[in-house]
C-alpha cells in the first residue's frame, strides 16, 4: 500500500509544538509498518532544513520551501494574491494548493499515485474537495487536530463591531468549506471524543471518524517533591491563544494575590514583546526552555485560562500526567473526561483562580487525592501504544478498501 502524508510542516523528533509531536510520532510509527510503503509531502523555510531527521528513518520525502529565497518569497505572495482576489478570500494557500497538486499529477503520471492520502492539519484537510475531484479512487484521511470552525466561531464572538461581522463572514466561509471537505474523506480522524461529537452534530457520519489519542510527554514518574509558590502557564508563547491568556492572567488574577508569596512563571518559547514588558518580581517570562519538567515537579500549580482557540490541549493532559493541581476553564478542558474539584479545578473568572490558589497556600486541598485522580484520567482515556495500533489498524483497513 502507497501511503502519502501531505502536512504543512516536516516532522522530526525535537519538534516544538503539541501538533507537530503528535504527527512526528505516528508518522514514524506507521512508516515502521511492513506493507506500508510512507512517504512525506511537506512544507518548510529554508533556515529549517537542516532539522530534519527522515533520512535516518529511511522515510521517502519530498520538501517544498515556503520561503527562504527572493523567488520562492516573491512567488509565494503573489501566487496567494492573486488566488485571494479570484475566489474572494482564499481559506487555502493557493501557492502551498498549486505545489501539491503538481506533486500530485506526477506521481500519477508515472503511475506512483498513493492509494492513501492524509491530510494533516485542518486548513491541509480542506485541500480534500479539489484532490478528491480530481482522483476519486483515492482514499482520504483528514488529520482534524481540531475543528477550525470552532476556533473561529470563538474568536468572531469575542469581537465587536466591524471586526465581528468580517470574522463572522470568515466563520462561516470556513465551516462550509471544512464540513465540505470532510465530507469528501474516507476517515476523518479528530483528536478527542468532543470534537467527535461535534462533527457528528454537524453531518459527519460517526462510522468515518476515527479518534486519536494526542502524544504528549507523559510524566507520570514525576514525584512531587520541594513544591516553591510559583504558579506556572506552559506553552509555545508565540501562539495568540496562549499569550492572550498569560497577559489577561497577569492583568486580572495577579492584582488579586498581590499580598501573596506567589510568582507567575510563563515558560515557552518565542514571546511576544508585550508579555515580555509585563515582567516584575511576581511575574517571570522564561522564554524556551529545555526541559519542562522541573517546572511541572516543583510549580505550585499549573494555570491556561485561554480565551480562544479550539482542540484538546496538550499542555493540560501533559500537566494532568504530572499531578500538579490543574486550574482552567471550559476551553482549557475541552475534550479531557476530567471532572471539577476531583481532577482538576475550573475556574471562570479571575476570582476563581485566586480562591483556588488561596486554598493551595493554605493547605485545604488533598493533593494526594488529586493526584491518584489525575492519574487516573490519564490510566483510562489516553493510552497512546494502544492508540498507535488502533491507527495502523485504521490506515490497513483504509488502503484495502474495508
Amino acid at each position: 500500500m502507497r501511503f502519502l502524508s501531505i502536512s504543512p510542516v516536516i516532522p522530526y523528533e525535537r519538534i516544538g509544538h503539541a501538533g507537530g509531536k503528535t504527527y512526528n510520532y505516528y508518522i514514524k510509527r506507521l512508516a515502521a509498518e511492513p506493507g506500508i510503503e510512507v512517504s512525506i509531502l511537506g512544507f518548510s523555510r529554508k533556515s529549517d532544513l537542516h532539522l530534519y531527521d527522515l533520512e535516518e528513518y529511511q522515510i521517502p520525502h519530498t520538501i517544498l520551501l515556503s520561503s527562504g529565497s527572493m523567488d520562492i518569497n516573491v512567488t509565494r505572495v503573489l501566487v496567494d494574491a492573486m488566488g485571494k482576489i479570484s475566489t474572494y478570500g482564499a481559506l487555502f494557500s493557493t501557492y502551498k494548493k498549486t505545489e501539491i497538486m503538481k506533486h500530485l499529477a506526477k506521481l500519477s503520471a508515472s503511475n506512483a499515485s498513493p492509494d492513501v492520502i492524509e491530510l494533516e492539519w485542518t486548513d491541509f484537510a480542506l485541500l480534500a474537495t479539489v484532490i478528491y475531484r480530481t482522483y476519486p479512487k483515492v482514499k482520504l484521511i483528514a488529520s482534524e487536530h481540531d475543528v477550525s470552525f470552532l476556533g473561529a466561531e470563538r474568536k468572531y464572538l469575542q469581537a465587536s463591531g466591524y471586526k465581528q461581522k468580517r470574522l463572522k463572514s470568515h466563520y462561516m466561509k470556513l465551516k462550509k468549506a471544512e464540513l465540505s471537505a470532510l465530507n469528501c474523506c474516507s476517515v476523518v480522524m479528530p483528536h478527542s471524543y468532543k470534537d467527535k461529537a461535534l462533527l457528528v452534530q454537524h453531518g459527519i457520519d460517526s462510522d468515518r471518524i476515527h479518534v486519536l489519542t494526542p502524544y504528549f510527554h507523559d510524566m507520570r514518574y514525576i514525584v512531587r517533591t520541594e513544591i516553591n509558590h510559583d504558579i506556572l502557564f506552559w506553552g509555545a508563547m508565540y501562539r495568540p491563544e496562549n499569550y492572550e491568556a498569560a497577559i489577561w492572567f497577569v492583568e486580572n488574577v495577579m492584582p488579586l494575590l498581590v499580598d501573596k508569596d506567589v510568582r507567575f512563571i510563563v515558560a515557552g518559547n518565542r514571546p511576544p514583546a508585550k508579555l515580555i514588558h509585563s515582567q516584575s518580581e511576581k511575574v517571570i517570562v522564561t522564554g524556551f526552555v529545555e526541559d519542562e519538567t522541573p517546572y511541572f515537579a516543583h510549580s505550585m500549580c499549573f494555570v491556561s485560562p485561554l480565551l480562544t482557540g479550539a482542540g484538546i490541549k496538550v499542555k493540560v493532559i501533559e500537566a494532568l500526567s504530572a499531578g500538579i493541581p490543574i486550574l482552567t476553564n471550559d476551553i482549557g478542558i475541552e475534550g479531557i473526561p476530567a471532572e471539577n474539584g476531583v481532577s482538576y479545578f475550573r475556574c471562570i473568572d479571575p476570582v476563581d483562580y485566586a480562591t483556588i490558589i488561596c486554598k493551595l497556600l493554605s493547605g485545604e486541598i488533598d493533593l494526594k487525592k488529586l493526584l491518584e485522580n489525575q492519574h487516573e484520567v490519564i490510566e483510562r482515556n489516553f493510552n497512546l501504544e494502544q492508540s498507535v495500533k488502533d491507527y495502523v489498524d485504521m490506515v490497513k483497513r483504509t488502503g484495502n478498501g474495508f
